[in-house]
């Protein structure tokens, strides 16, 4: 995946975890998925929380139905250690 998404690959001083333990595979599929980016979930959200069960958010809020909104950098951050821009 690196050899054409290096800029997804870090080094990041925040790096998400779930790319050391389990590589692109963890939320992709890489050989093929009908989901945007090639997530192995339709919704990221439903992806975030396989992982992140545990969240300070109210998810029966519409402002929280889409982790991404806020915790963009999901890749990895040299800024914020909760992947915000």
């Amino acid at each position: 995946c690196a050899k054409c998404h290096q800029e997804k690959q870090g080094p990041f001083l925040f790096d998400h975890g779930i790319k050391r333990s389990d590589g692109c595979i963890a939320c992709h599929a890489p050989h093929g998925s009908a989901n945007r980016r090639l997530l192995s979930h339709t919704r990221t959200r439903d992806l975030c929380l396989q992982c992140h069960p545990e969240t300070p958010h109210d998810l029966k809020q519409a402002r929280f139905q889409n982790c991404i909104a806020c915790h963009s950098e999901i890749h990895g951050s040299d800024l914020d250690r909760l992947y915000r821009r």
